[in-house]
């Protein structure tokens, strides 16, 4: 009961970054278990392709696909819960070879099919673009304040700029890195995800829209509107905050000692 009056009175705030947080939250769990189904499918499955190199090491990478994307996530809506950050440095380089794989095994395939076009270096120069700007997306709201560090205290997690970068980021690492070539879903299983449209736009079979992209996406577009709109960052009830802005407070020692309502009370210590 508790949890629907959270999730009320957070829906009557009309502020768009609590929005936003459930629809990241709800891109974590639509992965993991979407994740899950597809295990369970390739270990009933008997099909020799799934014993063949390299989709025998598809369970694996599915495994790790649940775990890795997920951290960038709850590293960003939860960050007080998820406090320890070498998992988000490890998973953010997960991301980073997964997508370097997915460029070289589809330009690969588009060499083999179109040997004589100039398709595949497009691909390899395109893809080595991608990534390194997708990286540096990730790590945005992970630098400074001065802009020379990586700090994972700073401010700019709040930003919704910076959470807008990193959503755009995200859901592009998101195609690229868990869609990516060569651990798809499972041959023939099609559930829970929408390709019809894919393929009446000219796309290839490999593109494919799943439940935690679409979530993905609302999160980016909430943001954005907070950004645009000037509203301040509110840590939802639903997910254990308390529901109003973050305030910001000065530690001891950091204010002029002449600083003061009046002028003979000294300084305000909080």
């Amino acid at each position: 009961m508790n949890l629907f009056t959270n999730i009320w009175k957070d829906a009557k705030l009309f502020n768009a970054t609590v929005y936003a947080q459930w629809a990241g939250i709800l891109s974590v769990i639509s992965c993991i278990l979407l994740r899950l189904f597809w295990l369970i499918i390739i270990g009933f499955s008997t099909r020799p392709s799934h014993n063949e190199f390299p989709m025998k090491f598809a369970p694996l990478v599915m495994s790790l696909d649940m775990i890795m994307f997920p951290i960038l996530i709850l590293t960003i809506e939860l960050p007080l819960i998820f406090r320890w950050k070498p998992p988000y440095i490890i998973a953010v380089f997960y991301y980073f070879f997964r997508s370097i794989a997915d460029t070289m095994l589809l330009s690969a395939d588009v060499a083999r099919m179109y040997p004589h076009g100039s398709a595949t270096w497009v691909l390899i120069i395109t893809g080595l673009i991608k990534t390194p700007l997708i990286f540096l997306g990730l790590m945005r709201p992970f630098v400074s304040s001065e802009g020379n560090r990586i700090d994972f205290e700073s401010p700019n997690l709040y930003s919704m700029r910076e959470r807008t970068v990193f959503y755009m980021a995200y859901t592009v690492a998101y195609v690229f890195g868990a869609h990516g070539l060569p651990f798809g879903p499972p041959k023939g299983v099609r559930w829970f995800l929408i390709t019809e449209p894919m393929r009446s736009w000219g796309l290839s079979s490999r593109w494919y829209l799943e439940p935690a992209d679409i979530f993905s996406v609302v999160a980016l577009i909430c943001y954005c509107i907070a950004w645009f709109t000037n509203q301040e960052y509110v840590f939802s009830r639903t997910l254990g905050g308390p529901g109003v802005e973050i305030m910001t407070f000065v530690r001891p020692g950091r204010v002029p000692t002449d600083d003061s309502i009046a002028y003979e009370e000294g300084a305000i210590r909080l």
